[in-house]
């Protein structure tokens, strides 16, 4: 099974999806 390598940065996630032409996840975290 392959590996999710998660960036840290939106601007080096959405740089490498427009690269690879694939869609990006935003994952919004609200502990409280």
């Amino acid at each position: 099974m392959a590996e999710v390598r998660w960036l840290n940065s939106l601007e080096d996630a959405l740089s490498r999806a427009k690269q690879e032409k694939k869609p990006v996840l935003l994952d919004f975290f609200n502990p409280g």
